[in-house]
């Protein structure tokens, strides 16, 4: 079955040559010249980013200082400029998303100064790592997330009772607003959305791992349809700040689109048509659909939007995201913790 809920922007993700031991982050090391360089993540080195941008990473591939943490050997001196063809100088612009995605970002990092053993050399300042996230390959059948793993989730509950109903997921794209889908706002059953819990690992959690926010505004997108269900966005302005740490964190905006990639699914929904919602945070693995072998699959149901949407299913499974309630949310793990890019767009089944 095709996955027709919710589809995403993704980044491609680079291979590169490697070298011969991991290095970890904020290390020394040498480039290919022979050059000395800094071991970074790969968003965080602007050559290698402006080398991807330009579409050169084949010809002129960086040097690997780790292929599992995705860090590459970034020169010492960073440019901050660009040359364009005419000569001329600029500075190099950078989306608002991309810069507080990385403001977010260092939240899941811990710096520490660790002395050299060469005589006169200077401590030099290491970062650990501190994501919950590991790399997985495809997941068949869907399985329980691991602790932590989606740090942005959110749920979103209804009700003035205590606990109240929890229903719809949703993601955390800023300290202030949670990003959802339209019919998630009013739904039918429950009213209006009026709290966001943030940092659990289930429905039933209450710990002081767990924030619970109020909704203080609730925006639609304008050109929603409730019988098409095109454009089926919603965002959640909360009525705190939320402290972000690597267990709460905001996942990023997309800032470029390559499609053709495998994604991951999360949420609380059902597991199966007509039974109870999951009691824990679930992931499944989805791959991605061309547009003609997803509109066959609609037929007349449904017009795909190729200029908006992208379809995610599996070919051999029979799973996606709506025969899970609607619950669950696209991601894809670019790169560990500081790259987690969405882009949603509902319509259903």
């Amino acid at each position: 079955m095709i996955a027709s809920c919710l589809k995403i922007i993704i980044i491609t993700i680079i291979y590169c040559e490697t070298v011969t031991a991991d290095l970890i982050l904020g290390q020394r090391c040498r480039q290919k010249d022979n050059t000395l360089g800094i071991c970074l993540k790969i968003n965080d080195c602007k050559p290698v980013m402006d080398i991807i941008r330009s579409g050169q990473i084949r010809s002129n591939p960086p040097t690997v200082c780790s292929q599992t943490a995705r860090t590459v050997c970034c020169p010492v001196a960073v440019p901050t400029t660009i040359t364009s063809t005419s000569s001329t100088t600029t500075n190099h612009p950078m989306r608002i998303s991309e810069k507080k995605c990385r403001e977010y970002a260092r939240a899941t990092v811990q710096k520490i100064f660790v002395q050299s053993l060469l005589i006169g050399e200077q401590q030099n300042e290491v970062i650990i790592d501190k994501c919950k996230h590991k790399s997985v390959p495809l997941i068949v059948g869907g399985t329980e997330a691991d602790l932590y793993e989606f740090p942005h989730q959110a749920l979103l509950g209804y009700n003035d009772g205590d606990p109240g109903e929890w229903g719809c997921g949703g993601s955390l794209i800023s300290p202030k607003f949670v990003l959802t889908a339209a019919h998630c706002l009013y739904p039918r059953s429950y009213g209006a959305v009026k709290f966001v819990k943030l940092g659990m690992h289930s429905r039933a959690q209450n710990d002081d791992k767990v924030f619970i926010y109020g909704v203080q505004e609730i925006f639609q997108h304008p050109t929603y349809s409730t019988k098409t269900f095109n454009d089926d966005i919603g965002l959640l302005r909360l009525n705190a700040t939320v402290t972000i740490n690597e267990l709460i964190f905001p996942i990023c905006m997309p800032t470029m689109l390559h499609e053709n990639y495998n994604a991951i699914a999360s949420g609380f929904g059902r597991t199966g048509y007509g039974e109870s919602s999951s009691e824990i945070l679930l992931k499944v693995g989805l791959e991605k659909f061309e547009y003609e072998e997803c509109q066959e699959a609609f037929g007349k149901s449904i017009r795909v939007r190729n200029d908006t949407m992208l379809c995610y299913g599996h070919h051999s499974e029979n799973k996606d995201s709506c025969s899970v309630s609607m619950k669950f949310y696209f991601v894809l793990w670019e790169f560990p913790c500081d790259r987690l890019l969405i882009k949603l767009n509902l319509v259903l089944n």
